[in-house]
């Protein structure tokens, strides 16, 4: 079919039988046959820019075709054109119709087109191998865990009618695609403006595997602590990449035991048993502490014990206070 550059010729049948007209012969023979096939369709009319084509409805979808402008044997900037406006996007085909921006943002449009599932290029594989082309680029920027990262297009000197289209339908081959570093996922989010391509990440976190607990006097996963003691406990997480390193610890009772955040764990001046436990990621880990009731007479005992040496005739006396100031000796 060819373009009558006269506007004679606008209707169904002329595009059928003399295989000429304008965009709205195109428009209105293209829909025919549509209908003829059972294919939902709709007519857009951009009357800023005097041009007419179909929103085509495929598989519960909306898109935008334009018959008249993919009628071409032009290969321009090795983009096989007569394809290059099937199956795009309200916001694609505004590239290439600016009037068309006020006509999907109406209240009341009902043809809106927000999927490129079934462009053409995106169905016949070749929007993966222009995706493919950046692909070592991005990779470089992910092993470097960047969460945000710009690439300048290929095609910055094409014509902006073409070239945005392209990288409209590249944006979306390359948010299709699986990205991973370092054993773990990319959640990549890539944009397109007239000259880079924008990209987010967001990572996915490195789970825990383990977590134990180590410090002074622990064996085999308990502590034994006189009243008033203290000791410093490790929680060591594994791996040790871990996405979450951030360590809670709790004590099952605190008059036994107290635990601090930094892991200071703290006999109270209760004697009996405390589980002190360390949490972070989904796994945990937990120390049996034992408070042993102080014996006064054997500490004293002991320390004079130290001490005998120092005494000429290895005996010592204890003084205690008691009430109204008396004084008791032991000897």
């Amino acid at each position: 079919m060819e373009y009558d550059s006269s506007l004679k010729w606008s209707s169904t049948e002329s595009a059928l039988t003399r295989g000429l007209g304008t965009c709205q012969s195109y428009e209105s023979a293209y829909s025919s046959l549509l209908t003829k096939a059972g294919i939902e369709n709709a007519e857009i009319g951009d009357t800023a820019d005097g041009h007419t084509w179909n929103a085509v409805k495929l598989d519960g979808d909306w898109y935008q075709v334009d018959a008249t402008w993919d009628d071409s044997d032009n290969n321009w900037y090795g983009v096989d054109q007569r394809h290059l406006y099937f199956g795009l996007t309200d916001e694609l085909m505004a590239i290439a119709h600016p009037g068309h921006t006020s006509i999907y943002q109406a209240d009341g449009y009902r043809q809106r087109s927000t999927s490129l599932k079934d462009n053409y290029f995106v169905r016949s594989g070749e929007a993966d191998q222009w995706a493919d082309k950046y692909a070592e680029r991005i990779q470089s920027h992910l092993d470097d865990l960047e969460e945000s990262f710009m690439i300048g297009v290929d095609n910055a000197n094409d014509p902006p009618s073409i070239r945005n289209i392209i990288n409209g339908i590249i944006t979306y081959a390359l948010n299709q695609k699986s990205w991973h570093t370092a054993g773990r996922e990319a959640k990549l989010e890539a944009a397109t403006n007239d000259t880079s391509f924008t990209f987010s990440v967001k990572y996915a976190d490195i789970p825990v595997s383990a977590v134990t607990i180590s410090g002074d006097g622990v064996k085999d996963g308990k502590l034994a602590l006189k009243v008033g003691a203290s000791a410093q406990l490790t929680a060591i997480v594994k791996p040790d990449d871990a996405t979450d390193r951030k360590v809670t610890w709790t004590s099952s009772d605190s008059s036994i035991a107290s635990v601090m955040g930094t892991g200071v764990v703290a006999a109270g001046s209760k004697a009996g048993t405390a589980i002190v436990k360390a949490a972070v990621g989904g796994k945990s880990s937990f120390v049996q502490i034992t408070v042993a009731a102080s014996n006064r007479y054997a500490e004293l005992d002991a320390l004079a014990r130290v001490h005998a040496s120092d005494l000429s005739d290895g005996t010592y006396v204890v003084s205690t206070i008691l009430k109204d100031s008396m004084v008791l000796d032991v000897s």
